[in-house]
């Protein structure tokens, strides 16, 4: 987390989408590395709402940061290709 913050990765003003559920190792990491740098974080469930609705909401809420997991990315990646996302300037897959 010290890296991301260090590097401006995440930075203030931020918002960070977290799609994972919470158990999940890489919900943790986004949602540690957000705060620390002091991005809001905006929760959206993907298991309840569906990978077109994701890109609607990411589109409408600003969202400029997502982490994500390569299975995750893989299953999302139709849904986001045809919708402009213009706020959306990072996106971390691993």
């Amino acid at each position: 987390a010290k890296e991301v913050c260090d590097h401006g990765i995440y930075r203030p003003g931020d918002r960070v989408a977290l799609a994972a559920p919470l158990p999940f190792m890489a919900a943790i990491d986004t949602l540690l590395w957000a705060v620390l740098s002091g991005a809001e974080i905006c929760m959206f469930s993907v298991r309840e709402r569906g990978p077109v609705e994701f890109g609607q909401w990411m589109a409408r809420s600003g969202i400029t940061g997502w982490g994500t997991a390569v299975a995750a990315m893989r299953g999302l990646a139709t849904a986001l290709a045809t919708r402009p996302l213009p706020a959306l300037r990072l996106v971390m897959v691993g």
